[in-house]
C-alpha cells in the first residue's frame, strides 16, 4: 500500500517515542525515514530495524552527534563499525545546509554523492544489510549528473507498517469514563 510522505514522517516519529526515545530524537528519525523512503532507499525495513536495536550506540545518535559537530568537511572522515550507515544520509544533508559542499559517502557495497539539495546513488542495494560497516565521508567535486527523484508516494512494507502502527499505538493515552465526561473524544453524547 502506498502512503503519503507526511502520513509515514508522522507514523514514524510516533512509533520512534512509542520505542521509548525522546520526541527530540523521534522527530529527527522521523525525518530521516521520510528522506530515505522518499528517495527509495528503505521501504521501512531499515527504519524498522533501527529502533528494534536502538542502543547509545546507534547511527542515530551517530549521526547527530557527526552534525552537531559542525565539521567543514574538508578532512576525510572514517567511522568504523556502523550499523544501518544509510541513516547517515539524511543528517549530512542537513549539515550541508545552504553550503556549496558535494560529499561521497560510501561502505562496502554503497557509494553516493549528496550537497545540501541533491542525492546521487552510485550504488546501493536495500537486500544488502551488512551488521557492521565501515564508513568513508569526503569532499568531492560537483557531479552534473541527474539527481534521483523524490517520491511522493511512498511504498512501505505491510510488516514494516504494522510494526509502526503498534509503536505509535503505545504513545496514545487509554480511553477512561472520567476523561470522556471530561470531553475527549465524543464524551457522554454521541450524536453523529
Amino acid at each position: 500500500m502506498s502512503y503519503s510522505a507526511n502520513e509515514y514522517q508522522a507514523l514514524c516519529r510516533k512509533a520512534t517515542r512509542g520505542a521509548g526515545l525522546p520526541w527530540g530524537y523521534a522527530e529527527d528519525a522521523g525525518f530521516a525515514a521520510r528522506y530515505l523512503a522518499e528517495f527509495g532507499l528503505d521501504d521501512g525495513v531499515s527504519f524498522s530495524l533501527l529502533l528494534d536495536q536502538f542502543s547509545p550506540e546507534s547511527v542515530l545518535i551517530k549521526a547527530l552527534t557527526l552534525c552537531d559537530l559542525e565539521r567543514d568537511f574538508e578532512a576525510e572522515i572514517i567511522l568504523d563499525e556502523i550499523e544501518n550507515p544509510l541513516f547517515f544520509l539524511p543528517f549530512l544533508t542537513l549539515a550541508l545546509g545552504g553550503s556549496k559542499i558535494t560529499l561521497h559517502v560510501s561502505w562496502d557495497g554503497a557509494e553516493f554523492v549528496l550537497d545540501a539539495d541533491h542525492l546521487w546513488c552510485a550504488a546501493y542495494s536495500k537486500q544488502d544489510r551488512a551488521p557492521q560497516q565501515r564508513v568513508v565521508i569526503k569532499q568531492c567535486e560537483a557531479l552534473e549528473i541527474p539527481a534521483e527523484r523524490k517520491q511522493f508516494r511512498l511504498n512501505i512494507d505491510a510488516l514494516v507498517m504494522q510494526r509502526l502502527q503498534a509503536l505509535a499505538h503505545m504513545t496514545y493515552a487509554p480511553a477512561t469514563e472520567e476523561s470522556r465526561a471530561a470531553g475527549a473524544g465524543a464524551g457522554l453524547n454521541d450524536n453523529d
